[in-house]
């Protein structure tokens, strides 16, 4: 949510670490990381936020990511 407000004032900068910092993982959370882990949120946020900064390189890495998990069709 700290993102998405950050995003909301135009903070992108701030806003990717705090998006880096939502796939953290406790240590000791029951059974620990599962092993597919669904980051597609934090995916399309720091796309958006990439887009914002105009950085083509990290974009067209993101970009390639979620056209993986679109479904095909």
């Amino acid at each position: 949510m700290r993102a998405a407000e950050l995003m909301k004032d135009k903070n992108y900068k701030e806003a990717l670490k705090n998006i880096e910092l939502s796939k953290g993982w406790p240590e000791n959370l029951g059974e620990g990381k599962p092993y597919d882990v669904d980051n597609t949120l934090q995916d399309y946020m720091t796309g958006y936020c990439v887009s914002k900064k105009k950085d083509p390189a990290v974009l067209a890495e993101i970009n390639d990511r979620l056209s993986k998990l679109a479904p095909k069709h």
